[in-house]
């Protein structure tokens, strides 16, 4: 009877283990092989953050090139000011600059919704550098 227990035990076990591996799979197959491509745990300890001087930022100060600060961190927008939903005429003047006061206050007309501050970390590139 307790060896009956023992292979239900096992047996649940190694559907589990099955059923995991099939999920990991089917979500995370490697492009290249085809093999399984567990997700690597990311530590913002262990990454080397980029930083600019507010002096670097400056340089990218046009429609071409533009960078901008918002809260101690760089953005680069360069490719962002087209699409831009009020015009790319708004983000100009700050190209270079810091926008963080432009920013939370839409330009002094409201507040920006949480995907247009989703869409903006996407656009980080590094930290203000403490000068």
């Amino acid at each position: 009877m307790e060896f009956k227990k023992e292979l239900k035990a096992g047996s649940i076990i190694l559907v589990i283990a099955v059923l995991i591996s099939l999920f990991y799979i089917t979500r995370y197959p490697d492009k290249k092989t085809g093999a399984i491509s567990f997700p690597t745990p990311t530590n913002a300890a262990a990454k080397k953050i980029a930083t600019f001087s507010h002096a670097e930022v400056a340089k990218h100060n046009n429609v071409d090139d533009c960078w901008l600060m918002y809260q101690n961190n760089v953005y680069n927008v360069s490719d962002y000011l087209n699409r831009h939903p009020g015009g790319s005429n708004i983000i100009v003047p700050y190209c270079g600059k810091d926008a963080t006061s432009a920013f939370l206050t839409k330009g002094g007309r409201g507040s920006h919704s949480q995907r247009a501050f989703q869409e903006l970390e996407s656009l980080r590139i590094g930290l203000v550098s403490i000068e």
